[in-house]
């Protein structure tokens, strides 16, 4: 009940879904788009770990995601605050994942193993990428967002990890 107001993003990724098996692939990038519903499995799985505080940040990156790939000119330069609550959620998703697992008594080594494999990727396809003009830094709008849904994908399987440790 609480997630009564993820229906119209989720009434948009089913017009998404429904375009794409009428058109084709012949719609370009949204991959990132797609993937960013990924952030709403992580919202449900560490609510029903009674992860509250974990489950309202990615209710609202999920939610920021949405709207930032939504929008097709920030590729242009256009709606520069869509990207900056982007921005605020990451580093909040970011940051408290860091203090959730400080303050944990005890780790599995495999799954933490998995959590430092996770963030590195992110930071090398990401940060590395737009420094070097590669990956999330392409000039091709078709590539940068190709690796940014990789880097959705990156990022929930590492939650996934944090979730388990």
């Amino acid at each position: 009940m609480r997630y009564i107001y993820c229906i119209p993003f989720i009434l948009r990724f089913v017009r998404y879904i429904e375009s794409l098996i009428l058109y084709g692939i012949s719609i370009q990038y949204h991959f990132c788009f797609t993937t960013s519903y990924l952030f709403f499995i992580n919202s449900i799985l560490f609510y029903i770990k009674s992860l509250y505080v974990y489950s309202f940040l990615f209710k609202g990156l999920m939610m920021t995601s949405l709207l930032f790939h939504s929008d097709r000119n920030h590729y242009n330069g256009g709606h520069r605050l869509y990207e900056w609550f982007d921005f605020i959620m990451i580093v909040s998703v970011v940051t408290y994942s860091v203090y959730y697992l400080y303050n944990k008594q005890t780790y599995d080594l495999l799954l933490m193993s998995g959590v430092l494999l996770c963030f590195i990727s992110v930071l090398y396809i990401y940060y590395y990428g737009r420094i070097i003009g590669r990956y999330c830094g392409d000039p091709r709008p078709y590539v940068c967002e190709l690796y940014q849904a990789i880097v959705h994908i990156i990022t929930f399987v590492g939650h996934i990890f944090i979730l388990y440790v």
